[in-house]
């Protein structure tokens, strides 16, 4: 019994000098990580944007070695930070609108032209049928634009190669060499500081990530006046972008191919409408939610609800059970060096990250020109009404329709989906019983009645007014002034409420 009492002071003599060494080991590391300069040139590496989507993203899919298709750099375009608990198809659809998104939608008009052009000459097929409103004389339709602006567009947004060089841990730090993997980790804060810019893809799982806090801690340190460097997106936005543009192209499909030659025909092309509206103002509703939890996260930022994987584990190694460093510590001693204390760094968060967040925001939780490339496919098939007219030498309607696209494109759609938000802040607010009930179904329906009313107020123009491109003139303008209007007075506030 004596040999085992005697070991037990050693025993914790033992443990008392690894925890004093390992202490005194985290606090050299975070000296080093806090000077925000490369150990080595090799070591500051970016890659193109076009490798981070190969294969629709295949480095954020799956595990393995992708170090190689990263290259030395003296400075980086862009630092994408984002959790590895979040969802990974998400953040790379996210990525794809966000980098190809432009691309796709010139291409894809651009094409859509090219095809409109084509059927005016008489070049390709069609088939004749009487359109909504008209003359009563059938015309030759073909849905070639919108067909080809949404294939084209498709194949722009996985095959575009964006040259941005951009920093995304799997593919600038080594994950199979440990030393160039620690080197890697103690660098980030040099590699953020020759970062000229900030992506962060938002989700639920980021701010209870230690290091991902680290990561906009640092930018915010070496970026002291670039608050118009950190962009911050919350992925929920390109599941709702997707579903929004699925819903208008199967609509303005089924507008360019299924004739008006019954009352059996109006009714199922209005429960269709209801259908895809309702459906996109449900993610809507999810997409506006997230933007409402963001928000919420960072007024309620705390660094101690921060996880990190060390912590999880004991700070024991997984495969070799020996004691390793807490990250905790390292982070806490940059962060209270750099901001004065933990509590510096958390009113920095909520006071310069929430401003920027408003700012990127806009006045609205979704950009203006986002909604109008989401739902491009309704230029597209305006195009296909206007080549009918074109080809069938109507000109007045040609030059009608061509007024109603633009009413259509940049007013009524994006005010349908304007109202979604409108709702949801409406809905948000605690009711109970029936109320509440009623005020979920008048949110769904929201977008459905302002396209109706705009479908009806549409024919009241061009039925009661004799000339057709007057008649266009007029529902355009009237649209378009109230639409401007209710984006510049209204939506600050809804912003700032959600």
């Amino acid at each position: 019994m004596e040999p085992a009492a005697d070991a037990s002071p050693q025993a914790e003599r033992e443990a008392a000098r690894c925890v004093q060494d390992a202490k005194a080991h985290a606090q050299d590391i975070a000296f080093c990580m806090m000077q925000m300069e490369v150990t080595q040139p090799q070591i500051l590496r970016a890659v193109p944007a076009f490798r981070v989507l190969q294969y629709f993203g295949r480095v954020l899919r799956h595990g393995g070695d992708f170090y190689h298709l990263s290259r030395p750099a003296s400075t980086i375009d862009e630092f994408c930070s984002h959790s590895w608990h979040g969802s990974a198809w998400m953040k790379i659809s996210l990525l794809l609108l966000m980098k190809n998104g432009v691309a796709a939608f010139v291409a894809g008009t651009l094409c859509a032209l090219v095809m409109m052009c084509l059927f005016c000459l008489d070049m390709l097929p069609g088939y004749f049928r009487q359109p909504f409103l008209g003359t009563g004389v059938a015309y030759k339709y073909g849905p070639w634009s919108l067909l080809t602006g949404v294939l084209v567009s498709c194949l722009f947004l996985l095959l575009w190669r964006p040259k941005q060089s951009m920093f995304l841990d799997r593919i600038c730090i080594n994950q199979v060499d440990q030393i160039l993997k620690a080197e890697g980790v103690l660098n980030i804060g040099a590699i953020l500081k020759h970062s000229n810019s900030m992506l962060v893809l938002w989700d639920t799982t980021f701010a209870s990530r230690l290091w991902c806090l680290f990561e906009i801690a640092a930018f915010l340190k070496s970026h002291e006046d670039g608050l118009e460097h950190l962009l911050i997106k919350p992925t929920y936005l390109a599941p709702s972008t997707l579903v929004i543009s699925l819903c208008v192209t199967l609509m303005m499909l089924f507008e360019l191919l299924v004739p008006f030659v019954s009352v059996y025909v109006v009714v199922l092309k209005l429960s269709l409408l209801a259908l895809s509206c309702v459906t996109a103002a449900r993610l809507l509703f999810l997409y506006y939610g997230s933007v409402r939890a963001l928000k919420e996260q960072l007024r309620e930022f705390r660094m101690q609800d921060a996880k990190c994987v060390c912590c999880d584990l004991g700070h024991l190694d997984a495969c070799l059970g020996s004691a390793v460093i807490c990250d905790r510590e390292i982070v806490s001693e940059c962060i209270c060096t750099w901001f004065g204390s933990v509590d510096g760094f958390e009113s920095a968060v909520r006071s310069r990250v929430s401003k920027a967040l408003a700012g990127q925001l806009g006045q609205f939780p979704c950009p203006y020109s986002w909604l109008l490339r989401a739902t491009a496919p309704v230029l597209w098939a305006h195009m296909d009404m206007v080549a009918a007219r074109i080809h069938a030498g109507d000109a007045e309607y040609a030059v009608a329709v061509a007024i109603q696209a633009l009413a259509w494109w940049l007013a009524l759609f994006p005010s349908s989906l304007f109202l979604v938000a409108v709702s949801y802040k409406c809905y948000e607010r605690p009711r109970r019983g029936p109320a509440d009930l009623l005020a979920f179904i008048l949110s769904l329906l929201a977008p459905v009645l302002s396209l109706a009313g705009g479908v009806g107020y549409m024919y009241a123009c061009l039925r009661f007014i004799e000339n057709a491109i007057v008649g266009a003139t007029l529902f355009a303008a009237t649209m378009l002034i109230p639409t401007v209007l209710a984006w510049r007075t209204w939506s600050k506030g809804l912003s700032e409420a959600l």
